[in-house]
């Protein structure tokens, strides 16, 4: 057997939820027997195979430069084994995981998963504007825009109930997070593709449309990604978000046009979402907004 190391790019400034998915890809590896603990190896050390350095093992500990693994091991084997533990760290850490020394990686982490939630709470021009969405973004090298649905909400469940999208229903609520979704798409930097999965799209009976989700969609993807739209833009977007309740409540936004399209409604007006709940709301009603303030924030 032999001795050898490796330092991957899994640093020790990356952020908390990126470290608390690292004990997952241990225990997948190939001779995982856990943490150091109770005189077995160093306390809080992982190791594979054996707690003894001087037999067949390996252990990894967190340095300023990076993960450091040292094994002691036949050769073939250390290769095929740190090979699979940079494929399936890659694949849930959502960043390429590789030696710096190697010139496998470079010093910036290359993001190619990421999970993103945005949410709108807010109250403007006397009415309230809530919508929340999650999504999954992976870049590709398709040079396209992938956009799959995977929507895991129950629906509709009573008035005054947050309603999380149902696979099926909710068309005008999906076209809009459609629409914002290409629109970020489309103001994204030196981008070679993008998988966009909608893992959950969620709002109230009065407090949601499609533009709100449209805009909250944008920001899911514009506020992690490298992109050229500028603070103008943003604010203007915003803009048409809390003007969007001058409109039918299925009206559909087009982000790079600037403008909602749907029939301009009088000042006074009484909202619903358009989706399987679509209930016209008499004005006290339209209030239960302030009731459901705790899920805001």
């Amino acid at each position: 057997m032999e001795f050898h190391e490796c330092n991957l790019n899994i640093r020790y400034d990356l952020p908390k939820e990126i470290w608390d998915k690292v004990p997952l890809i241990y225990e997948k590896m190939n001779g995982w027997i856990g943490f150091g603990k109770d005189g077995n190896g160093e306390n809080g050390i992982p190791y594979w195979f054996s707690y003894n350095e001087n037999e067949k093992s390996i252990l990894a500990s967190v340095e300023p430069s990076g993960l450091q693994f040292s094994a002691n091991m036949e050769l073939d084997e250390w290769t095929e084994w740190k090979t699979e533990f940079k494929k399936i760290a890659t694949e849930i850490l959502g960043f390429k995981v590789g030696e710096l020394e190697e010139g496998e990686v470079g010093d910036e982490i290359e993001m190619t998963k990421i999970e993103s939630r945005y949410k709108i709470a807010k109250y403007k021009n006397g009415l309230p504007h809530y919508g929340e969405v999650v999504l999954n973004l992976e870049l590709t090298k398709t040079n396209k825009l992938e956009l799959i649905e995977n929507y895991q909400g129950s629906g509709w469940i009573r008035q005054g109930y947050e309603e999380i999208t149902h696979n099926e229903g909710y068309d005008k609520w999906k076209k809009g997070i459609h629409n914002g979704i290409s629109y970020a798409y489309n103001k994204l930097k030196n981008s070679n593709g993008l998988k966009v999965t909608v893992i959950q799209a969620s709002g109230l009976v009065t407090d949601t449309n499609p533009t709100i989700l449209a805009f909250a969609s944008s920001r899911a993807i514009l506020d992690k990604l490298e992109n050229t739209e500028s603070k103008d833009e943003s604010r203007e977007l915003e803009e048409l978000m809390f003007n969007s309740w001058n409109y039918d409540f299925d009206s559909i936004p087009n982000f790079e046009e600037k403008l909602i399209i749907g029939k301009k409604l009088p000042t006074t007006r009484y909202k619903n979402n358009g989706g399987n709940s679509a209930k016209i709301k008499d004005s006290n009603n339209n209030r239960l907004w302030s009731k459901l303030k705790k899920m805001w924030f």
